[in-house]
């Protein structure tokens, strides 16, 4: 190889050398380096927004090219008390090489929240992306889970009710930088109406999980309505505060192989915040899916 050929190469080594540097460049958030949530909402803002807002779809549990197991755990305030549950989902995340989407209520986070739970979440930004999970999660009429709409019993929020929680939602979401995926919204009580759907463009949100409109079992798992895609393509776990029975578990493995034959673009699994109160109480069903 002649001293032009040799300089070339070594010119291309060093620009691949120098774009891996760049594409790897992540602000780490050690123990101890901060001390307070506004210096954890700072390092944040400080951090390189292309490289943290989007987590890599490889974190999650592709199981052929369609459909992405999406990991979801529901109810956060990352308040004081949620912070075993967090360091539980942080462990088995590692261990089984998954990613958990945590769906906030917002309004609790604003007012609970708590500095060394979120330290586990920005130290382990790899594993969670925090989406908005409705403002109060209560249905301000009959306070049921439906903040938005009461399915079961069809109580319906005025409009402008809707626009003050969406709005709230999102400026909580914006002034503390939680910008994983701010345009997904998983909404409470996977319920909505025309309304709803309306208000969530007009805030910038274009895909959120509900049941079909109108509830119908052989609805397509994605749908678009008023400009955002919804999705109704998700495996509901126990909400319960013990180890899954052998019956659930077996009933939440044979829901997601039927959902599985929809061949839908996501399969949500959604669990709660309880289940994760022991790392052995949810670890049987993990271990299951990822088979």
């Amino acid at each position: 190889m002649n001293k032009n050929n040799l300089m070339i190469l070594s010119l291309i080594v060093c620009f691949g050398v120098f774009i891996g540097a760049v594409t790897n460049a992540r602000a780490i958030v050690t123990p101890g380096s901060i001390k307070n949530i506004s210096q954890l909402v700072q390092a944040r803002l400080q951090e390189n927004v292309t490289i943290q807002t989007i987590v890599n779809v490889s974190n999650y549990t592709t199981i052929t090219q369609k459909p992405t197991i999406i990991w979801r755990i529901d109810d956060w305030s990352m308040s004081k008390n949620d912070q075993q549950s967090l360091s539980n989902a942080a462990i088995l995340a590692y261990k089984y090489n998954i990613a958990f989407d945590l769906a906030v209520i917002t309004q609790q986070f604003n007012n609970s929240r708590s500095f060394d739970t979120l330290n586990i979440y920005y130290q382990n930004r790899d594993r969670f992306r925090i989406i908005a999970h409705g403002y109060t999660h209560e249905n301000p009429i009959d306070k049921t889970s439906g903040e938005f709409f009461d399915r079961s019993n069809n109580v319906k929020v005025p409009f402008d009710v809707q626009e003050q929680h969406i709005k709230s939602m999102k400026d909580i979401m914006l002034s503390n930088n939680l910008m994983d995926k701010i345009d997904w919204m998983y909404l409470p009580g996977s319920s909505a109406d025309n309304n709803t759907f309306f208000l969530l463009q007009k805030y910038g949100y274009n895909l959120t999980t509900v049941y079909p409109l109108p509830i119908d079992k052989y609805a397509p798992p994605e749908e678009m309505y008023n400009g955002v895609w919804y999705d109704n393509s998700w495996v509901s776990i126990p909400q319960v505060i013990r180890p899954l029975t052998k019956d659930e578990l077996n009933q939440a493995l044979k829901d997601f192989n039927n959902m599985k034959s929809r061949n839908p673009k996501y399969i949500f699994i959604v669990i709660h915040i309880q289940n994760f109160r022991e790392q052995q109480w949810i670890e049987p069903l993990i271990k299951e899916l990822k088979q």
